[in-house]
């Protein structure tokens, strides 16, 4: 089968896991035998970065896949959702898929514009992967600009008020009127063509707010590439300290505010987790990294920046304990989905569609929910530390070897 994957995302100096799960995918197809090659963003594909990115396929580069930096700054300056520009965005993306699609049997998007599904014929054969709130919400992780997790909001003058509030009346209407038609056209998207969700959760909510039931609907949780996690374990001196009682706490995101990492090591310096015998690594960029590396320079915190997936790897692999501490709606985090292969135990609050994950456990005590970050710092003064017998944990079914399989079936539906 020949498929051309397509996003916006990649390359990048520092992909994220939109982008990993899509290479991840792409080249697991190549190794079955399909033809595939991949659409991506001209805009950084330098040497660097398409090296990084470890797609074994062919590339095809198209400039200006993204909404410019400009766009942005005039939206967080004057409190106004340009909805004109991402509509644009999206067809053009659609435009450029529209293009090639006769030469390929199959085409998969991933990425912040599935309104293309609006604008692509519905001759093509079209899936589209969900992975975050893009449907429906303008900061694609239903969070408000104040940081605080938002109330799921269908009534497009509540939802709108997120970038208008406090803007001119003119400005106000303009953010009403962008989010009215994305809503709209979004509506029309769910319709055609097939989509894809990483977590029953993403799916009940984009589906709830939109008033719609779709037509090929799938929920397809992330996937990680076992094989390569395998290889790099073999690679990596892992075994335990002997006489080493420091609990080794790993965290692996954005540090931005609603990854709520700086709100994690507050609450831990509140109630004294420091104190005792502790270690915490936090792996990832983003806004807040200076500050944070500041205010926690005393404390038992290493902040690596953004560091290659393998390192990334080998960081889960010396430690005790995996930390989710987002305080949005994270989909199908990645990073809880490669800690419990690695048999870690895994502290998350218990959102989004993590609490799906209770299928991939190797123990009723690996995965633990809490309902505030409060609760998850004090776990470490009252629970043990999950620590497994295995090497890797046997149980897990969230491998790209099963999951391609599965998107195949979608593809040929």
């Amino acid at each position: 089968m020949k498929i051309l994957f397509a996003c916006e995302l990649v390359p990048h100096s520092s992909m994220g896991g939109l982008g990993k799960h899509a290479v991840i995918l792409a080249n697991r197809f190549i190794e079955l035998g399909h033809s595939v090659d991949f659409l991506c963003n001209a805009d950084a594909a330098s040497e660097e970065n398409v090296l990084a990115m470890g797609f074994k396929g062919r590339l095809i580069s198209k400039p200006h896949l993204r909404i410019h930096w400009y766009v942005r700054k005039i939206e967080n300056r004057a409190g106004v959702y340009l909805g004109a520009f991402h509509l644009a965005k999206a067809k053009r993306i659609a435009r450029m898929i529209t293009s090639i699609a006769s030469n390929y049997d199959a085409i998969h998007y991933h990425g912040h514009f599935p309104l293309i599904a609006r604008y692509l014929p519905e001759t093509i054969n079209l899936t589209i992967t969900h992975h975050d709130y893009s449907l429906i919400c303008i900061h694609k992780t239903l969070m408000k600009n104040g940081g605080n997790p938002c109330r799921i909001e269908s009534r497009v003058a509540q939802c709108s008020q997120c970038h208008g509030r406090f803007s001119y009346p003119l400005l106000r209407w303009i953010t009403l009127d962008g989010v009215k038609k994305w809503r709209g056209n979004a509506r029309l998207a769910i319709e055609r063509h097939k989509h894809i969700f990483v977590s029953r959760r993403l799916a009940d909510v984009n589906l709830a707010v939109l008033g719609s039931v779709g037509h090929n609907i799938s929920v397809i949780h992330n996937f990680i590439d076992c094989r390569r996690l395998r290889e790099i374990m073999d690679a990596c001196d892992s075994e335990p300290r002997k006489g080493n009682k420091i609990t080794r706490v790993f965290l692996a995101n954005s540090i931005d505010p609603h990854k709520g990492i700086g709100v994690f090591l507050d609450v831990c310096r509140q109630y004294r987790i420091f104190d005792g015998p502790i270690q915490i690594t936090v792996a990832g960029s983003g806004r807040d990294l200076e500050s944070l590396k500041v205010r926690f320079r005393d404390a038992p915190v290493r902040f690596l920046g953004f560091v290659p997936y393998e390192e990334c790897i080998r960081q889960h692999i010396v430690s005790d304990v995996f930390v989710l501490s987002s305080i949005c709606e994270e989909s199908c985090s990645t990073g809880v989905l490669e800690a419990l292969f690695l048999s870690k135990d895994v502290r998350a609050l218990r959102l989004g569609g993590t609490p799906e994950f209770d299928c991939y456990v190797e123990s009723s005590k690996q995965l633990k929910l809490f309902d505030t970050l409060d609760e998850m710092a004090l776990s470490f003064k009252t629970e043990p530390v999950f620590r497994s017998s295995h090497r890797l944990n046997s149980c897990f079914g969230s491998c790209v070897e099963d999951s391609a399989h599965k998107l195949m079936d979608v593809y040929l539906q």
